[in-house]
């Protein structure tokens, strides 16, 4: 009876490690240039949203929201091999979609943002095992559940934003390039609002951003595969 049950078991046991196995599973580090092309994903961690008014050096809005399994998705093409001290650019571009980044009750009434559709960028890589993440993307701005803005905003991880806060302090903000071993990278932006308010209404985003690799692990049909052949083996020696 043992006997007997010794390939079942093994059949068995190959069909639950296939079946888990046949999900990309995340992995590090991101492997430059050889990953390139592929699809990647850029998941938003926290998001800092900063409304102010620069002439009268004051703050009118700010919230800081951790979106719930939020990220941007997107393609990357090969690194051109030009233009910096080893891999060069790579371009990327947006897969289409649409979702809230954050929202947050204000005096004025609950304010939401969210990203509309996609954009084009890059990731322009800088030695030493670090990036340069650049993607233009429409922001789209609600008050009470009412568009009142769509603007093209250009998330960087180069650029340095600064902006008043609530007590009118002026503070200043990097973006941090994408580290290929762990994925973070700080991503800033800013843009000025048109929404028939004073003029020089500016919003800045600061965005704590993650981009986990994904590799694909064998799948259930190669690891059946190789379970059959080790019962057909059994079955012979028997």
């Amino acid at each position: 009876m043992l006997k007997a049950f010794k390939p079942a078991a093994l059949l068995l046991s190959i069909l639950v490690t296939g079946f888990w196995a046949s999900s990309p599973a995340l992995a590090g580090p991101l492997n430059v240039p050889d990953d390139f092309p592929g699809n990647f994903r850029m998941d938003l961690l926290t998001v800092g949203i900063f409304v102010d008014q620069p002439s009268a050096s004051m703050g009118l809005f700010e919230a800081t929201v951790a979106p719930s399994e939020l990220g941007i998705d997107f393609s990357a093409s090969a690194f051109d091999g030009t233009g910096t001290p080893t891999w060069g650019t790579s371009t990327l571009a947006t897969i289409a979609q649409t979702f809230e980044i954050g929202s947050a009750s204000h005096v004025v009434g609950d304010i939401s943002l969210f990203i509309d559709s996609g954009g084009p960028g890059s990731l322009v890589d800088l030695g030493g095992g670090v990036g340069d993440w650049e993607l233009t993307v429409p922001i789209g701005i609600e008050l009470d559940g009412n568009q009142i803005a769509l603007v093209d905003v250009t998330l960087s991880t180069s650029d340095t934003v600064s902006y008043y806060d609530q007590l009118g302090v002026l503070q200043s903000v990097s973006g941090v390039a994408m580290d290929y071993a762990t994925g973070d990278a700080l991503l800033v932006a800013q843009v000025m609002f048109d929404v028939g308010l004073p003029s020089d209404i500016r919003g800045t985003l600061v965005i704590d951003g993650n981009d986990p690799v994904l590799i694909p692990e064998p799948s259930t049909g190669l690891l059946l595969a190789a379970g059959l052949v080790g019962l057909v083996r059994l079955g012979r020696k028997r």
